[in-house]
């Protein structure tokens, strides 16, 4: 769900509430100050139940887009550094974590905490069965676990095979948030690409249903209210925007 969309959304609950409430108040002879009133708290109530309502929706079926797309930024992330980043990366991240002996590094892309090893394998190509075979070769009393973006099946067989633990991306990700520890910026993320992507929001064509539709409305609770201008006119402008919109506006972008 869109972030203009949500405040869209919200924006037309209030106001249809609003309206109709203020045309029912004034109908049952309410003072006009108190009908105002009154009117803006019902819009605002009900703006709320719908707000709470979006956001579990929102929760339910946007949130883990949300995170995917996190992921795939992290995992390309961690591909761009250099050995030694990524080694110094992981390495603060086992220090927060609450529970662990010190981490110590053996070398670049290796790290003992504790009982376990850690291999970092964090590549574009998913890890295949002459890594592992690798990883095996290396000496250590420790358990060893494989740290890795995506692995191959035949490789992940093997690991099974040798009792060499592994942690795809979904895991490391998972783990990473959860010690709040995730970068604050990301190598290869294009963030002119989305400011641009959420200036075209505002003018997405889209957007000009949500206007026709608010027009429409209430245009025609021009004919059933004492304020006739001020419908009429408040209805001319949002259709005047829809068909601004509409035509001058941008196609929906996507990222």
């Amino acid at each position: 769900m869109k972030k203009l969309a949500f405040i869209s959304d919200l924006i037309f609950t209030f106001c249809v509430s609003f309206l109709f409430t203020l045309c029912f108040f004034r109908f049952l002879r309410v003072g006009l100050f108190l009908s105002l009133a009154l009117s803006a708290l019902c819009g605002a109530l009900t703006a709320c139940a719908v707000a709470a309502v979006l956001n579990a929706r929102r929760k339910k079926f946007f949130l883990k887009k949300s995170d995917a797309e996190t992921q795939e930024k992290l995992l390309v992330h961690l591909a761009l550094l250099s050995d030694e980043e990524l080694t110094d990366y992981f390495f603060r991240y086992f220090q927060t974590e609450e529970g662990n002996e010190p981490p110590t590094r053996r070398e670049n892309l290796q790290l003992s905490v504790g009982e376990n090893f850690f291999y970092l394998h964090f590549r574009f190509a998913p890890v295949a069965a002459d890594d592992v075979a690798d990883l095996f070769r290396i000496q250590t009393p420790q358990t060893k676990i494989l740290l890795c973006a995506a692995i191959e099946p035949q490789a992940k067989a093997l690991c099974e095979k040798l009792k060499i633990g592994v942690r795809t991306g979904e895991e490391v990700y998972a783990a990473l948030k959860k010690a709040d520890v995730l970068p604050q910026t990301y190598l290869g993320s294009d963030e002119k690409r989305r400011r641009k992507f959420k200036l075209k929001l505002w003018f997405a064509k889209t957007n000009a249903r949500r206007f026709l539709t608010s027009a429409a409305l209430i245009l025609f609770l021009s004919f059933l209210t004492p304020f006739f201008y001020y419908y009429l006119i408040f209805g001319t402008v949002l259709l005047l925007a829809a068909v601004f919109v509409r035509i001058f506006g941008y196609d929906a972008p996507t990222q």
